[in-house]
């Protein structure tokens, strides 16, 4: 569940959390503005509010994000997916034991390579995501993957 939370985090839209980060921020302006002109204290404290509720769901997002795919995840395979990534030279090969399937895409496909705490995410087209934990290297260390 960490990782999904892990990955959930990371995976966010950046416009997504500008936006809220925006509108929390603006919430915040406006509520001054209203408290300086000696404004209904009842519609400053509710977009002090409404503020506060755009950050918290922004920080609590990845969490119900990572539970929706847990649960889907055991509703499909009645037990979280075991995914084996094999690195060669030209492609990459993502095995789910659970269903079987195989996907296999080259480097060029990547489109970006976030480094988290426990994690290697790769991002590819229409937002796919596979993790890699940085401890399931067999052969070979994260550290000399970093550079390749």
């Amino acid at each position: 569940m960490e990782s999904l939370k892990e990955t959930a985090k990371h995976s966010l839209v950046q416009k997504y959390k500008a936006t809220s980060i925006t509108l929390a921020v603006l919430c915040c302006l406006i509520a001054v503005l209203l408290l300086l002109l000696h404004e209904s204290v009842v519609l400053i404290a509710a977009l002090l509010v409404g503020a506060a509720l755009l950050v918290i769901k922004l920080f609590l997002l990845p969490a119900k994000l990572a539970k929706q795919t847990y649960r889907r995840n055991e509703v499909m395979y009645q037990t979280q997916p075991q995914v084996v990534v094999d690195f060669f030279e030209d492609q990459v090969q993502v095995c789910n034991e659970a269903s079987h399937a195989i996907l296999h895409f080259s480097y060029d496909k990547i489109v970006r390579i976030k480094k988290t705490k426990n994690l290697y995410l790769f991002t590819l087209p229409e937002r796919l995501i596979v993790m890699v934990h940085k401890q399931s290297f067999v052969t070979g260390q994260p550290e000399d993957f970093v550079p390749f």
